[in-house]
């Protein structure tokens, strides 16, 4: 069979028609018509105009290509009826060649059934976890509470003392914090400019006061200065002085930063 390339009559579509048919059938519109004018308009579709018509729906054999065209080229030659088959005989034939199914194999079930193991704590050992606990909790609480009351108090006296030092006007309750469990770490902001030397003075002031109140001996200068950082915020930046490295250092001014 050899498809040729034809166009329907009616609406104009493109079809591939077999060449050796004689008629031929459009999916498109539903048109019957002769496959040698479609193929004369395909061939030159300028001069012919489509009417593009409704078409009676086919009910006919396909004329489709592949599909009845041995009857259409033979003009309507009756088809030979098949031998018949013997199916009883194939039947048997695939009944003999299966095999049979093997059974499914038996749920397995455990015989002694499993026992999980028992999770939940004798009372006896349950009393003595939770009394651990309030004794860890009483012992956490009989630490920190001293050490928090004694920082509080400490922290008080400094920053009521704080003008004493300060070579500025400070109000401690609104321009300086205490930070630090040992109270070494102070910030105070100050409404003016100032220079190293009021910074170096500031810082010995406040650990040398820190160190009277907590008993520390005043020679003793990793106690006393060492252990402190004081930082100063102006309003064109300020100093930071951190745990000078000697006394020397201190006096010179080489351990203060500028905060800019």
């Amino acid at each position: 069979m050899a498809l040729k390339e034809g166009r329907c009559p009616n609406c104009g579509s493109i079809l591939n028609l077999d060449s050796h048919a004689e008629k031929g059938h459009c999916l498109f519109c539903d048109a019957v018509f002769a496959n040698k004018t479609a193929f004369e308009i395909a061939q030159d579709p300028s001069g012919y105009e489509f009417p593009n018509e409704p078409q009676p729906k086919y009910e006919g054999p396909s004329l489709q290509p592949g599909h009845g065209s041995t009857a259409s080229r033979a003009g309507g030659q009756k088809k030979k009826k098949a031998a018949p088959v013997d199916t009883a005989g194939q039947s048997s034939a695939q009944e003999a060649k299966r095999k049979p199914r093997k059974a499914p194999p038996k749920a397995y079930v455990h015989r002694d059934p499993i026992k999980l193991p028992d999770t939940k704590l004798p009372p006896a050992f349950r009393r003595k976890l939770i009394i651990a606990f309030i004794a860890v909790v009483l012992l956490i609480a009989g630490i920190s509470t001293p050490l928090i009351i004694t920082r509080d108090n400490v922290r008080a006296e400094l920053l009521a003392s704080l003008p004493d030092y300060t070579p500025f006007d400070v109000d401690p309750d609104t321009a300086a914090v205490i930070r630090q469990l040992d109270n070494s770490y102070l910030i105070v902001v100050s409404p003016e400019a100032i220079n190293e030397a009021d910074m170096i003075s500031l810082f010995k002031g406040f650990a040398e006061e820190r160190a009277e109140i907590r008993g520390f001996d005043q020679d003793d200068f990793r106690r006393v200065y060492r252990a402190v950082t004081v930082k100063v915020i102006t309003p064109d930046g300020g100093y930071l002085l951190a745990r000078p490295n000697s006394p020397e250092t201190l006096e010179s001014g080489t351990d203060i930063v500028p905060i800019r």
